[in-house]
């Protein structure tokens, strides 16, 4: 798990790694294995606004977290209740997030 201590240092970090375009970031679902950009989010008809507290698997078909299966569904999210991925301090509130896909996941 990884705190950024502000929005800006977590974007900066996003953008070292992926560019500009944050619809190219790509995250890791902690859970699943899962890795998804906001491109692919888009493609399933979800809000890329989800991408980064939310499995893509919850728009696929739901269900629990398969790691050997990466076209099951996923139920996870962010903000659930175990803290499963990195916290972004915003405003002296912490928000969960997955972590970047090129980062190590505990």
């Amino acid at each position: 798990m990884i705190k950024y201590n502000s929005p800006e240092e977590w974007k900066k970090k996003g953008t070292e790694l992926f560019g500009e375009k944050a619809l190219d970031w790509k995250f890791k679902c902690p859970a699943c294995g899962k890795v998804s950009s906001g491109h692919d989010f888009k493609k399933v008809g979800a809000d890329a606004m989800d991408l980064t507290q939310k499995c893509i698997g919850n728009f696929l078909d739901g269900g629990e977290p398969d790691p050997e299966n990466n076209e099951k569904g996923c139920n996870w999210k962010a903000y659930g209740l175990f803290r499963i991925g990195d916290i972004v301090v915003c405003e002296g509130h912490e928000l969960d997030v997955f972590p970047f896909a090129t980062e190590e996941v505990d």
